[in-house]
């Protein structure tokens, strides 16, 4: 049986198949995002490896959500922070 934990932002859904189930509801639109890794992957990014090596399978944004729980509308609704802003500065 699949186990849940809520841990702040986002709710951990341990799946029997060994994978873990990441929600995470966008506070500007309410969209639900929907994240499904390896718990080993999880393990392994905890313990120091690079977010982007433990999941290399995922989209800059998910791994963005991952880390900060921050959705990609929440960011651009930070004043003074956009993508352009990032990409400019390289």
């Amino acid at each position: 049986m699949d186990k849940k934990i809520k841990i702040r932002p986002a709710t951990l859904i341990a799946r029997d198949d060994g994978r873990v189930e990441v929600q995470r509801e966008c506070q500007v639109t309410g969209d639900v995002f929907i994240i499904i890794v390896e718990a080993m992957a999880i393990l392994d990014w905890k313990a120091g490896k690079l977010i982007q090596d433990a999941f290399p399978e995922l989209t800059k944004d998910q791994r963005e959500i991952l880390q900060t729980g921050f959705t990609p509308a929440e960011w651009d609704a930070m004043p003074g922070w956009s993508d352009d802003d990032e990409e400019d500065e390289g």
